[in-house]
């Protein structure tokens, strides 16, 4: 015996997906759009880009990956700002990585 179930119904003419969640003797109404995976994307540009934004942020004093590419600049070692870019890139990748995780467990069952 199940304590909860689950179903989904695709509403064509509003272009959404009903979910219908029965828990015990209650149900509750879930609405979500079929945009949710696009909408996930732009989250997971926005991190991306963040990530960029922070290594910048040693322009003004904020510190972060820019600093160690910024000594590297000024000292002429070229080792110091490959290391530097690695490991902003290295960032970039785990984050979208990690988004694209959520991005799965988010999107609506009924979409995969």
């Amino acid at each position: 015996r199940a304590d909860r179930a689950t179903l989904y119904l695709l509403d064509e003419q509003r272009k959404r997906l009903l979910s219908r969640i029965m828990i015990g003797n209650e149900a509750r109404s879930i609405e979500l759009p079929l945009a949710v995976p696009v909408m996930l994307a732009g989250v997971r540009t926005a991190l991306i880009i963040n990530v960029g934004m922070a290594a910048l942020a040693f322009l003004i004093g904020g510190g972060g990956l820019g600093v160690t590419i910024s000594a590297g600049l000024k000292l002429q070692q070229n080792l110091v700002i490959i290391t530097g870019a690695a490991l902003t890139a290295i960032l970039a990748l785990t984050i979208d990585w990690i988004a694209a995780m959520a991005e799965q467990f988010l999107r609506p069952k009924g979409l995969k």
